[in-house]
């Protein structure tokens, strides 16, 4: 990964100092807010999954971004549901008839990390991280990624 801070915006071209990682000569690069960008969320998001996991303090053995997205993060954004007759496509629980609402009959939708926002990205990356440190995560690694994370 390569990190720099623009110094200064000219019509003539740009400042910048080098503050991580060394760019190649001749090849192109995208740039993107390293605060608030949607490839540095995305990155963290992952980073901090990862290492919950390798942490072994994470209780959900298998598909931890879904149960984060679900508890921490947006949640269900649909809802399909068997009515007897019929699968329906709802937009929130209460929609859904109380006898409906069984694991063989009614299936959650979770919002994909793509289409959260820039706000619901950091409500659910602050979560997150909350929840690691409340679960005891306290290796290198995690303290690396939030040092980075704060230093943005």
């Amino acid at each position: 990964m390569i990190k720099i801070l623009i110094t200064e915006v000219s019509d003539s071209g740009i400042s910048a100092i080098l503050e991580k990682g060394k760019p190649e000569i001749g090849k192109k690069y995208l740039l993107e807010d390293a605060t608030n960008g949607t490839l540095a969320q995305n990155r963290l998001f992952h980073l901090l999954i990862e290492e919950w996991i390798r942490s072994g303090c994470c209780s959900w053995d298998t598909g931890v971004r879904d149960h984060v997205k679900r508890k921490y993060g947006e949640g269900f954004e649909a809802y399909l549901f068997w009515d007897g007759e019929q699968l329906k496509k709802v937009t929130t629980l209460e929609q859904i008839p109380k006898e409906s609402r069984v694991s063989t009959r009614c299936f959650g939708k979770l919002k994909s990390w793509s289409d959260y926002t820039l706000k619901q990205r950091r409500l659910c990356i602050d979560k997150l991280i909350q929840v690691m440190i409340e679960s005891g995560v306290n290796s290198k690694r995690f303290n690396e990624i939030i040092e980075d994370y704060t230093d943005r």
